[in-house]
């Protein structure tokens, strides 16, 4: 091989063996020396190497490495610089990486390829599985009474917000009121991790709301003492309240009607003298009277109630 000088500058060599001058001979651009992997993931490579003098240009390629893999004959694409990331490549896969130096004038003096071999890494483990479950306790409550909804994040990356509805909580658990009518009940909950990834679960938790009636409607739940019947019972007689009441030691029901009080009682099933079937209407004022050890109701309330509406 006779080296070659082209303007001053020794680029390649002559591709023929005689040492005979003057030839016609084919000038070749030196191999891209000093190859690097400078960059690895799991979906590309970054190949580097030297400037090889006299080139304007690079050609790369890639091939998926194998005994029989080479660099062939034709590029991927021409590049001006010294690296070029190859991308997208498949995850933990062995590759041939190509690159030979290239000048536009002179499309013949392109060199030999240069190759170095790589390995992109593996996949990324998948992010692990993000929920939330919701929980309710009890899983029954009256009209107006509340119930307690718990939540329990898993997996995720990065802060958490948990939300019931639109309104952000915190803590674990949070106090929920029971509507206002019998029927089923239930909430959505909502749980964002910011990542990265952002991820997002909901769960709906339910339970069953009761309608109160009887002792559950008063809003004193005490004898002899002055109580009301509650705004979110249905209104009722003083007859189907003492049956309700069966058993709870109540000998006389007493309603104010707004002048006066109005008695209800029975004993040894026959209505007491006096007493009359009142209707009983959501915040109307009540007392019910305890009996005494001979069976004989206790005192009646005195003067208006003071938690009459």
């Amino acid at each position: 091989m006779l080296p070659i000088r082209v303007e001053g500058t020794d680029f390649g060599y002559v591709d023929n063996d005689t040492a005979s001058l003057p030839a016609i001979v084919t000038v070749k651009l030196l191999l891209p020396e000093n190859l690097r992997i400078s960059a690895r993931s799991g979906s590309s490579l970054t190949l580097e190497w030297d400037q090889v003098n006299g080139a304007d240009g690079y050609e790369v390629r890639h091939v998926v490495e194998g005994a029989s893999a080479t660099c062939g004959e034709v590029a991927d694409i021409t590049v001006s610089g010294l690296e070029h990331r190859f991308s997208p490549l498949n995850d933990s896969t062995s590759y041939l990486l190509c690159v030979r130096a290239t000048l536009t004038e002179y499309p013949d003096a392109t060199s030999d390829w240069a190759s170095a071999t790589s390995s992109t890494h593996a996949a990324p483990p998948p992010a692990p599985a993000f929920v939330i479950r919701g929980s309710v306790s009890p899983d029954r409550c009256l009209t107006g009474g509340s119930v307690t909804v718990g939540w329990k994040v898993t997996g995720g990356s990065g802060s958490v917000v948990v939300k019931i509805g639109s309104r952000t909580v915190t803590g674990g658990s949070e106090p929920i009121a029971c509507k206002s009518s019998a029927g089923s009940q239930s909430l959505t909950l909502t749980a964002t991790a910011t990542g990265p990834p952002e991820q997002e679960d909901t769960d709906t938790v339910s339970w069953t709301v009761d309608a109160r009636s009887g002792w559950d409607c008063l809003t004193v739940q005490a004898l002899s003492t002055n109580t009301n019947w509650r705004d979110d019972c249905a209104s009722t007689t003083a007859a189907n309240l003492w049956t309700a009441l069966s058993g709870r030691n109540v000998c006389a029901l007493w309603s104010w009607d707004g002048t006066q009080w109005q008695r209800y009682a029975i004993r040894d099933g026959i209505l007491v003298p006096g007493s009359t079937d009142f209707t009983i209407n959501a915040g109307g004022s009540l007392w019910l009277s305890r009996c005494t050890s001979d069976g004989e109701a206790e005192s009646g309330p005195t003067g208006p109630p003071p938690l009459s509406s």
